[in-house]
């Protein structure tokens, strides 16, 4: 039986940047992001080819995303946190979360998000 995927993104530094990525019904995806220097807002709902959801899965497997801690927090006070949701349609799934640290391939995940929700968020 097939499982219901999640994709779900959120980042956020304080006084900054405001990121949130999100797979909703129907193949649709919800953008929301805000920038405060200079200021920038995209806040859409996006249609998601099913072809381009499938390369992100098989993106994830490559880069072992299920592999990854569940945590990778610092001790610092400001940054950048993050929050990741994913689970595909076989049932495999990640849960994570960060504060100003990030696993080792972090950027290759950024590279796929960005590419299915054809945004360009950057650390």
């Amino acid at each position: 039986m097939k499982k219901k995927e999640v994709i779900y993104y959120s980042g956020q530094a304080y006084n900054s940047s405001n990121h949130h990525l999100e797979l909703i019904q129907n193949n649709k995806g919800l953008v929301t992001i805000t920038d405060e220097c200079p200021f920038f807002e995209d806040n859409r709902t996006i249609e998601l080819q099913p072809k381009d959801i499938e390369i992100f899965w098989k993106a994830m497997d490559q880069i072992k995303v299920y592999q990854w801690d569940k945590n990778y927090n610092s001790h610092t006070c400001d940054g950048y946190c993050y929050e990741i949701k994913l689970r595909n349609s076989e049932g495999k799934s990640k849960y994570c979360t960060g504060h100003l640290n990030y696993p080792e391939n972090f950027d290759d995940f950024l590279a796929a998000l960005n590419k299915l929700f054809r945004v360009k968020i950057t650390l």
